[in-house]
């Protein structure tokens, strides 16, 4: 293990970093593959070099035949990856019942997996590289959140959300057609709106739950922007902090 360690450890080393990883995989992968060690020693020589020999040059036609034959880049394979992504968020947001959360969220995350190392090996001047898909993967979580709330909320409240959601789509249906689209005024307003709305509600496990929902996708989306609470917000919300306490 430790003689094993001095070359394995430097290429674990290289696997967390997408632009390397590459390297480091194939190589953690391969090496203990060509040693082809067993509990008992087999001095052949001929069978070592030849299944050493064989693999090198595999992964040499492999490589050669991809260069000469992919005809798309890093760069086209990351747009397209965060497309699906992007339509995923779509069709959280447009969806009328609870969506299967864990499985979009594993997909969700996978895709992210995916594009990373990608993004990496593309220069940063490039549309595809600004675009920020840790946001994008906690919009879409923050949407499946909203989305499995809505259920119990009153039918105000829910069409308040069904304003922020269909932003939502809007916004990421754009940023398939353009991958620089930005939210607009609009979303926010419809945020906004929903957010007071939802801090007036009774407090439940649903009001809750959407209400950090909509916050997180504010801050995500709007980093900057200011919030007023209205005055009739703060007095209903002062009665309701009283009354609770009594």
């Amino acid at each position: 293990a430790a003689a094993l360690g001095l070359v394995l450890i430097p290429a674990g080393v290289l696997m967390p970093k997408p632009s390397l990883m590459i390297y480091g995989l194939g190589f953690g992968v391969n090496f203990p593959n060509m040693l082809a060690l067993q509990d008992r020693l087999n001095p052949d020589l001929s069978s070592f070099l030849n299944s050493n020999m064989a693999m090198v040059v595999g992964l040499v036609i492999a490589c050669g035949t991809t260069v000469l034959v992919r005809s798309v880049g890093a760069e086209w394979t990351a747009y397209r990856v965060l497309r699906a992504g992007w339509a995923d968020i779509v069709a959280v947001a447009r969806k009328s019942d609870a969506p299967d959360f864990a499985r979009l969220l594993y997909r969700m995350v996978d895709r992210f997996g995916l594009v990373a190392p990608r993004l990496a090996r593309i220069p940063v001047e490039s549309a595809v590289a600004q675009n920020d898909i840790l946001g994008d993967l906690r919009n879409g979580l923050n949407t499946m959140e909203l989305q499995r709330h809505r259920q119990l909320l009153t039918r105000d409240s829910r069409k308040d959300v069904d304003e922020v959601l269909s932003g939502i789509a809007g916004l990421y249906q754009q940023k398939q057609k353009h991958g620089h689209a930005q939210p607009g005024e609009g979303l926010l307003k419809a945020i906004d709106t929903s957010l007071v709305d939802l801090i007036n509600q009774n407090p439940s496990s649903a009001v809750e739950g959407a209400r950090r929902a909509i916050t997180s996708l504010r801050y995500n989306l709007y980093p900057d922007a200011n919030f007023v609470m209205p005055d009739a917000t703060i007095q209903a919300g002062g009665q309701l902090a009283k009354e609770n306490a009594a």
